[in-house]
């Protein structure tokens, strides 16, 4: 398989706003909602500057990391140990298909 692109990938964190800041200030991207959330929700996707939403964070308390995990767990299914990155590729996966990530999961 040959990557074209990243598509996107998942980032938690406790420290939203140095996490926001990092990619705004440094890579200079930009922040908004994915479609249909709540404006009183804050911001959680980074855009490139061709606005595709590349980075996706996930706000983890840090007085209760368990307790944001169960959210996440119970909205998008329980951790596993694949890495949360998506690609734009073409060609065979054949020779990648033996290939594991061990992503953290917490």
């Amino acid at each position: 398989m040959v990557v074209k692109k990243l598509e996107h990938y998942n980032i938690r964190t406790t420290r939203y706003d140095d996490t926001v800041a990092f990619y705004r200030q440094i890579l200079g991207m930009k922040i908004g909602r994915p479609p249909g959330v709540s404006e009183d929700s804050p911001p959680t996707w980074l855009f490139d500057e061709s606005g595709q939403a590349v980075v996706h964070l996930i706000l983890v308390d840090p007085k209760d990391p368990e307790g944001s995990y169960s959210k996440v767990t119970r909205f998008r299914g329980e951790p596993t140990e694949q890495s949360p990155v998506s690609f734009k590729g073409s060609g065979s996966i054949d020779a990648a298909e033996n290939f594991t990530c061990a992503a953290e999961t917490k």
